[in-house]
């Protein structure tokens, strides 16, 4: 029991860090599913703070509120 429990747990944390890294939703993309992926992300609120897509969601806000008027 305590063996399946340790093997759960370190699924998990793999699976996390994997999502964390972007390499998940590149997997996702590379097989088709990006949208797929994209939209259980937005279902669960959008991306991770730190995550890749969430840096690019924050830059792009970022530059087009630093643009200057023309």
């Amino acid at each position: 029991m305590e063996t399946v429990l340790i093997a759960l747990v370190a699924t998990i944390g793999l699976v996390v860090t994997l999502h964390r890294n972007g390499v998940l939703q590149t997997l996702f993309t590379a097989v088709g599913a990006g949208s797929a992926a994209t939209s259980v992300e937005s279902a669960l609120g959008g991306p991770g703070f730190g995550t890749p897509r969430a840096v690019e969601a924050l830059v792009s806000k970022t530059s087009r509120a630093a643009r200057p008027a023309p």
